[in-house]
Order: structure tokens, then C-alpha cells, then sequence
């Protein structure tokens, strides 16, 4: 069967126009005939659905010097002896060294059979077919190229392909990088041109459930200039399958990572079906950048959690502290650093729960954040029930706020009326930073929770320089008690009947340089503020129950030693398991300790001492009240509670002498006497006072006038001599 009667497909007939470009393709002859027989035998034809474009060059050298300034042929049609009978493959050798052209396809002519190419030249420089020009009739030269073509198209998908992954690799690892959705949709739209290896306008968009939602602008990452204006109706058009979506000049992808979502539209100019892969390679781009944005949600939750209360959704500490250093700070109106703390929350979770305390944290940041909505002012949780505000001092006064929760805040099902206490540190001319400005505002809250009304106080210097003062006393005396620094004393206490030793009290002393003895109403109240006062009270029971084991075997040794004990060592839970460990390892029992409380102790946290109090007594240990008469308590309370007796304080026995003072002496008597209680009138300096309470019934006094507070040896020596 003769070639010049096969029948080709339809795409390599003539048609209609086709919307694609033409396929570039270069003839290189030095015969006039052939390009013209060429040009006719190609005349209207389209191949693989798209016309033909001819280009002609009529020796090696002109043909060279098209390919310097055009490198997009599709196939060459090469003439092998020209100039001379090596210039077609000496043009092949500069097509694909010099000029690098690895795509383009070479076909081979020739009209003198016995200069064919030996066979490895066909391998070394990629050489497609080598045809006699009495071979190549119309039908065969359509058969030739049309092979060279679909070679080359798949040639060029392959190189576009890997270029594109390579482009994706490149992109991943920016995408990586981006802290943040903005600069993420910028880095897309700057990569996407490269890896589809032609220009292209788009955006990138987060998407949102449920489908139907409303685009914003919020909504777009990056937009191309051009598409500003339509991007929202493209956004709000899009195709709603959730997955992506190809056509001749446009593509959308959906990327998603877990519960997040984004799209990316790309619009390009020329059409995208010239190479049947580009699906392919923007599905590769989808999946990569889709892991991308999982990493970058994923980082953009952790830093709102590092930014943010979870459960208030406004600022935390470490936000407000970044806001404070970068806000404004206005020269025509005065503005201040507010700490609002809600006051004894602490209580309120304990009778209502940990869900009802949440719900009115929430509620009270609700209220902060409408009231506030609108005026130029910060709100943040900086902790459990502590919040910071920053704005003009016209919307973050005491009164405005003070006012704002004059009525009860929603918690679930309960009402509850709350009290606050403000810090408040305004600002001046100071270049103090954000960490200085909340803790000096801090300073006033706590100088604030000493008042009782109004709850609030304002930073001065003066604030900062005492706290100073306080820390480093805290730490001295934290570093003096660790270094075995601190000393026991002990005060006798005198059995106004019969003048014998009946007890000593063990008194905390912390000596310092050159004899000096730092006062006790300065450092136990710093002790009880830094929590240091319960690891020091375990020492002080411990000590005195050591220092009694050997002044017991004096003789008339005192039955009991006295020791303090204060709220904290009470809210540790672990006072009782201290003081019978302290027992059990000296051999002691009970009833040789007594342990002294405050009024103002047994009345704040009645249930809690009640409950301790009892189980010391079931060990044997005697309880007495200390400073009783200057608290605030009922004969109810004072009944309930398990004691033995009560301590009068110095400031009654000082005016003793003043008949009315003697008389809260004498009811204070009268009453312990009526509840069976023993009494003990400490600070006794004169005879007088020590007469005038024998006479009306006291029965243990203590004070200078019998003996000082002094260290164990001293107070040996002091029994010794007194039994002598």
C-alpha cells in the first residue's frame, strides 16, 4: 500500500482556526526547493490540533543565529550538508551544547544517502528521525512531524513538570516560614507565576463554615491589583465542591488543614491547556500548601494562646505588657495603667464551685469589654481574677469604675454582688517601659487590699521604694533562716499564786550585726507575706519542744512551753502532722505544748481553725488565745471553739492604773473564769500591775518585771538562779 494513501486522524486535518498557538517550526535548507515543496506539503495542515508556524533558514549559519534570539522551536527540520558536508551536524552540536536546547526536536534530511550520521550520533545529541528528501512525501513528512511534535509536547510537560516541583519545593519552604495568613498569601501569589511557568493574577482567602457564609475583605490574605475590585463576588461565586477546580485560564484550589480551610484563584493570561499536566502540578502545589497553612494555623493558635486568656478571649499578661510598649501615649490627655482585682473570688469559689467562679470571671470580662468597646481603651486578664486596663483616666477612674459594679454580675444561675480594688498608676512624662508601669500599678493594688474603703490607691514613688525595702528583708530574712541565723527566746511566765515558773513562751529572734535584733513586728508580718512563716513556725514548735526536753530536767522545771502559730501554718494543712512529729521525736507529751492564736485568726477562718484546733486537742495540746480583747469576736464564736485559756493584751495591762481599763481586765477575768479558761496578762513591767491582777484573779503573768525574753543558756542560768 502506497504511503501517499493513509488517512490521518482528525487533528491533522484542516479545520476550524484552532484557539491554540501555533507550533514553531524551523526549516534549515540550503535548497530553495525544498522550503518551498516544504511549505506546500504543510499548507493549512494542523497537527495535534494546532496550525503550523514555519520559520527558514537557508544555511547553518543563519539558521544559528535565529536560535541566539528565538529558543521556542517545537521541531527543526535540518538539512545535513550545507556549507559543507558536516554543517547540519555541527549545528546539532551547538543546538544542544551551546545553546542548550534540550526540548526542540531534529529531524534529519538529506538527498545524498552515504552521508548519513553513524549510529551514536543519533543517541549523543538527541536526534529525532534522519529521513532521504525522496522519503519525506507529503503523508510521511505530516507522520514525521506529528511524532516529533506529540515527542516534544511531552518532552516540554515532563521539564514543566519538574520545574515546577522544583518551584514547589522552593515555595514550601517560604511558606513554612510565614508567621502570619497575610504574608502566606503573598508568598502563594509570588510563587504561582513561577511554578506554572507563565504570568498570573489571583488571591488567596480563608474560608469559613457553614459554605454560605458572607466573603469579607478580612476574609482576602493577598488580592492581585487588578482583582481588588472583583474579588469578593469571584470569592462569593466560587465553586462550592470542595475541591479544586481547572479551566482553560483559571484554576481554583482548595487547601485544607484539618478544620481549616483557604482557596487559591489564579487567573493567567495564556491558556493553561497548552501542556496536559498542569493539573497534575497544581494538585502537588494544593497538597504541599495545604500542609503549609496546617503549620502556620497551627502556629498562629499557639501564639493567640501565648497571647490570649482561652477562657475570656481577651489579652493576657504578656499581651498587655507588649500593648503598653507600643500604644501612644497622648500629650493632651491623661491616661493610666489600671489593675482591677475582684475581691475574696477565692470564697466564692469555694461555696459555689470552679464552674460558677469561671462563669463569673467571664461575665465580669463580658461587662469590662462592652462598657470599654468604645473607648480607647485596653482590657486584659493578667491572672486568676486580676484584669488590667490602659486608656484615658476620664474612663478608667475609681468612680467610673466603682460604678460599673454597683450591680451584680450573672454566673449561671446565681446573681452575685462583687467588690473590686483598684491599682491604679498614671502615667507622666516618665519613660518608664510596659513591665514597670503593671508592676507599679501592681504596688498600689496591693497597698489598696490593706484599706477597707474605698478599695483603691494611687502609685507614688514612695510605694516602689518601701516595696524595695520589703523584698530585701524578705530575702535577708529568708537567707538568715537558711543559714540557721535565727535564734529561739524564751519569756517566763509567772503562777501569780504561788510565784513558781509555770511555762515559757518561745519568741523568734533575728539577730544582726553589732548586737542588733531586728524587730519581730517587722519580720514575722514579712514571713507571713512570702509563705516563709510556715516552714519557719515547723521550725520554732520543733526547736521549743528540743529546747524543753532539757530544761525538764531542771528542777521545778515549767509544765509547758508556749509557742505562736500564725494563719498560713493554719491554711497548710499540716500543723497538726508537725507538732506530733516534733512530739513523737522528743519524747514529749501533749500536754507540755501550748500553742498561741490571735483573736483575729480564730474569727477570719473559723471553720478551717475549728477544725485544726480540735484535732490538737485530741493529741493533748493546749490552745490559748493571744491578744484577746483587740479582736472583733462573740462570746458564740468564743465558746465554740476548743481553748484553754485566753492571754490579755499589753496595751490593757499598761492602764491598769486608769479605772477603766481595769475594768476590760477584770471582764476579761471574770468571763475566762466563767468558761473554766485560765488567763495570762502578758507585758507586766511594775509590782503594781502584778498586784493589781492577782487581786482580781489572773492567773499567769508575763513581762519584764519577772524576765525578759532571752536565748536557752541565759534562761537556764535565770531558773537555776531563781530556785536558788
Amino acid at each position: 500500500m502506497s504511503d501517499d494513501l493513509l488517512v490521518f486522524a482528525n487533528e491533522d486535518l484542516p479545520g476550524a482556526e484552532s484557539t491554540l498557538p501555533a507550533w514553531p517550526i524551523l526549516i534549515v535548507d540550503d535548497d530553495q526547493d525544498i522550503h518551498l515543496s516544504t511549505s506546500l506539503a504543510l499548507k493549512n495542515t494542523q497537527l495535534l490540533g494546532r496550525n503550523i508556524d514555519l520559520v527558514h533558514a537557508y544555511s547553518a549559519r543563519e539558521a544559528f543565529e535565529i536560535l541566539l534570539t528565538r529558543n521556542d522551536f517545537a521541531v527543526i527540520l535540518l538539512d545535513v550538508v550545507m556549507e559543507n558536508d558536516f554543517a547540519g551536524l555541527d549545528l546539532v552540536a551547538k543546538i544542544r551544547g551551546i545553546l542548550g536546547l534540550k526540548e526542540v526536536r531534529i529531524i534529519l534530511r538529506t538527498g545524498q544517502p552515504g552521508l548519513a550520521p553513524e549510529p551514536g550520533i543519533f543517541n549523543l545529541h538527541d536526534i529525532n528521525d534522519y529521513r532521504l528528501k525522496t522519503e519525506l512525501t507529503s503523508n510521511r513528512l505530516i507522520t514525521a512531524l506529528s511524532s516529533a511534535l506529540r515527542s516534544y509536547a511531552q518532552i516540554c510537560a515532563i521539564s514543566a513538570n519538574r520545574r515546577g516541583l522544583e518551584m514547589i519545593v522552593h515555595a514550601e519552604t517560604e511558606l513554612m516560614e510565614c508567621t502570619n495568613f497575610k504574608d502566606f498569601a503573598q508568598a502563594i501569589l509570588d510563587h504561582a507565576p513561577r511554578i506554572f511557568d507563565r504570568p498570573c493574577i489571583g488571591f488567596v482567602a480563608k474560608i469559613h463554615t457553614p459554605p454560605q457564609f458572607t466573603a469579607t475583605a478580612n476574609d482576602l490574605g493577598a488580592c492581585s491589583t487588578e482583582l481588588l475590585a472583583s474579588a469578593l463576588h469571584l470569592l462569593s461565586q466560587r465553586p462550592q465542591s470542595g475541591s479544586h477546580h481547572f479551566s482553560a485560564r483559571e484554576i481554583w484550589l482548595h487547601l485544607q488543614a484539618g478544620h481549616d480551610q483557604a482557596v487559591i484563584y489564579l487567573q493567567f493570561k495564556t491558556l493553561l491547556t497548552e501542556f496536559g499536566n498542569f493539573e497534575q502540578i497544581a494538585s502537588v502545589f494544593a497538597t504541599n500548601t495545604s500542609a503549609s497553612l496546617g503549620h502556620l494555623c497551627q502556629l498562629e493558635r499557639l501564639n493567640y494562646l501565648a497571647y490570649h486568656d482561652e477562657m475570656t478571649q481577651l489579652g493576657n499578661r504578656s499581651w498587655f505588657i507588649e500593648q503598653l510598649g507600643h500604644v501612644p501615649r497622648s500629650r493632651h490627655e491623661a491616661q493610666a495603667v489600671v489593675i482591677l482585682d475582684l475581691c475574696r473570688f477565692s470564697d466564692i469559689n469555694d461555696g459555689l464551685g470552679y464552674e460558677v467562679g469561671n462563669a463569673l470571671l467571664h461575665s465580669l470580662a463580658q461587662r469590662l469589654k462592652h462598657h470599654f468597646a468604645s473607648k480607647d481603651t485596653l482590657v486584659a486578664r493578667l491572672g486568676n481574677d486580676v484584669f488590667g486596663l490602659f486608656g484615658p483616666i476620664r474612663h478608667v477612674n475609681p468612680d467610673q469604675l466603682f460604678q460599673l459594679f454597683d450591680s451584680p454580675l450573672q454566673a449561671q444561675q446565681h446573681t452575685i454582688p462583687v467588690q473590686i480594688a483598684l491599682g491604679i498608676r498614671s502615667l507622666n512624662q516618665d519613660q518608664a517601659n510596659g513591665l514597670q508601669l503593671l508592676e507599679q500599678a501592681n504596688i498600689a493594688l496591693n497597698q489598696a487590699k490593706t484599706k477597707t474603703h474605698p478599695r483603691w490607691a494611687s502609685f507614688v514613688p514612695e510605694m516602689e521604694a518601701n516595696t524595695r525595702w520589703r523584698h530585701e528583708i524578705i530575702r535577708q530574712l529568708r537567707s538568715a533562716f537558711h543559714h540557721q541565723q535565727l535564734q529561739i527566746w524564751y519569756q517566763p511566765q509567772i503562777n501569780l499564786a504561788n510565784n513558781q515558773v509555770s511555762g515559757i513562751e518561745a519568741l523568734m529572734r533575728w539577730p544582726g550585726e553589732n548586737g542588733f535584733i531586728h524587730p519581730p513586728a517587722v519580720f514575722i508580718p514579712l514571713a507571713e507575706y512570702s509563705g516563709l512563716i510556715v516552714e519557719m513556725g515547723d521550725w520554732v514548735i520543733d526547736e521549743a519542744c528540743r529546747a524543753y526536753k532539757e530544761i525538764a530536767l531542771l528542777a521545778n522545771a515549767p509544765a509547758r512551753v508556749a509557742v505562736n502559730v500564725s494563719t498560713p501554718q493554719f491554711r497548710s494543712g499540716n500543723l497538726v502532722q508537725s507538732v506530733n512529729q516534733a512530739l513523737r521525736k522528743h519524747r514529749l507529751p501533749a500536754n507540755i505544748l501550748e500553742l498561741e492564736i490571735t483573736e483575729s485568726i480564730a474569727m477570719d477562718e473559723p471553720d478551717t481553725v475549728r477544725s485544726c484546733l480540735a484535732a490538737l486537742r485530741l493529741l493533748g495540746v493546749e490552745i490559748a488565745i493571744d491578744d484577746f480583747g483587740t479582736g472583733y469576736s462573740s462570746l458564740g464564736q468564743l465558746h465554740a471553739l476548743p481553748v484553754d485559756s485566753l492571754k490579755i493584751d499589753k496595751s490593757f495591762v499598761d492602764d491598769l492604773a486608769h479605772s477603766k481599763s481595769g475594768l476590760y481586765v477584770e471582764l476579761i477575768i471574770d468571763l475566762a473564769q466563767r468558761l473554766g479558761l485560765s488567763t495570762i496578762a502578758e507585758g507586766v513591767e511594775t509590782e503594781v500591775q502584778a498586784e493589781r491582777l492577782k487581786a482580781l484573779g489572773c492567773t499567769v503573768a508575763q513581762g519584764y518585771f519577772y524576765g525578759k525574753p532571752m536565748p536557752l543558756d541565759e534562761l537556764k542560768r535565770w531558773l537555776l538562779a531563781r530556785q536558788g
